[in-house]
């Protein structure tokens, strides 16, 4: 549980800033525009999760300026529901998440790679690394996380919302390691999961794919 409330594949990828695009080549031969989702108050976008037959929606709900950047505070109707900002780091190239997490009795942030722009066939990069330690009053807990995604190419994908053709295909691998220790003894959980998202230019993510669960777009409204 805790791996997946510190990142969520759905929220970090469907979200990018607005401004000029321009067109590039990577070593694939094939990119996305420098802003291929179009952001503004209000965008939405509507899924349809395939394995319990519920709609989750996405929506721009507000703009501030977030440590010298223009970002997006975006809320996510699943259940529970999930609110996080989104910016654009123009200097580094990459979309950023930036996110509050409970865990415990604990609180933090967390600012995650979830997307470098513009999507290049065959980039590699880091999209979240965490080594930390909670101590509790009963007891010690040790959490190592890495999480790293890939462009593998362009697929045409067909879901409710259309016909997309050209989707960027990006792999999520996390490898996730968490250490409990106490006055009994200790226990340790680790596992590797692998999720996959496909990013229409212009228009967002169309499909994710995580464990058991895929989300399909079905609507989707654009300023």
């Amino acid at each position: 549980m805790f791996k997946r409330i510190v990142l969520v594949l759905v929220l970090g990828l469907v979200l990018s800033s607005c401004g000029k695009e321009e067109e590039t080549t990577g070593p694939g031969g094939e990119a996305s525009s420098t802003r291929p989702i179009p952001m503004a108050l209000n965008n939405q976008w509507v899924y349809l999760n395939m394995q319990d037959s519920t709609y989750d929606t996405l929506q721009v709900v507000g703009e501030i300026v977030y440590n010298g950047n223009q970002a997006y505070q975006v809320i996510f109707t699943s259940e529970p529901a999930d609110t996080y900002l989104v910016y654009y780091d123009d200097n580094a190239g990459y979309l950023m998440q930036a996110l509050t997490v409970e865990y415990d009795t604990f609180t933090f942030s967390v600012e995650s790679r979830m997307l470098k722009i513009p999507i290049v066939v065959g980039d590699k990069w880091d999209v979240y690394t965490m080594d930390t330690t909670f101590q509790d009053t009963a007891y010690t807990t040790h959490v190592e996380v890495r999480r790293t995604g890939e462009v593998l190419g362009t697929e045409d994908v067909t879901v409710p919302a259309g016909s997309f053709d050209g989707c960027f295909k990006i792999k999520y691998t996390q490898i996730f390691r968490m250490t409990i220790t106490s006055n009994w003894g200790s226990f340790t959980s680790a596992d590797t999961t692998v999720d996959y998202g496909y990013i229409k230019d212009g228009v967002g993510l169309v499909k994710s794919v995580e464990d058991s669960t895929t989300l399909i777009l079905t609507d989707y409204y654009l300023q």
